[in-house]
């Protein structure tokens, strides 16, 4: 979405918004301020684009957020492996990948009632 288009919809009296309050490290929140002031550029808009992008499933987008994925898993194995209890961590890592499973049943569809 072109930048035009992003303030169009942030115009438009008609459009509807839901905030979000995000938590960042003070570091990151001046560091991001400082690249978009330079770059004329809000929050709420480096926000909306960013969040546009990956909803319309932008290649580059979809790979950092793939990226993201990966190191919080290693994050989570590697806490796992604190405890350097192996049936423990073999239950934990299942329990993981059973969490993460696109075929898991999730109930009764509400269309088949």
């Amino acid at each position: 979405m072109q930048r035009a288009q992003a303030q169009d919809l942030m115009d438009d009296p008609f459009e509807t918004f839901k905030g979000v309050h995000v938590k960042l490290s003070r570091d990151t929140l001046a560091g991001l301020r400082i690249v978009l002031f330079k770059k004329n550029l809000s929050l709420q808009q480096f926000f909306e684009e960013t969040a546009s992008l990956l909803v319309n499933e932008d290649p580059k987008v979809i790979r950092i957020v793939d990226d993201l994925v990966m190191k919080v898993a290693r994050n989570d194995v590697d806490k796992i492996r604190k405890y350097n209890k192996p049936e423990l961590e073999e239950e934990i890592l299942y329990n993981m990948i059973e969490s993460q499973n696109p075929m898991k049943e999730r109930g009764p569809d509400k269309d088949d009632e």
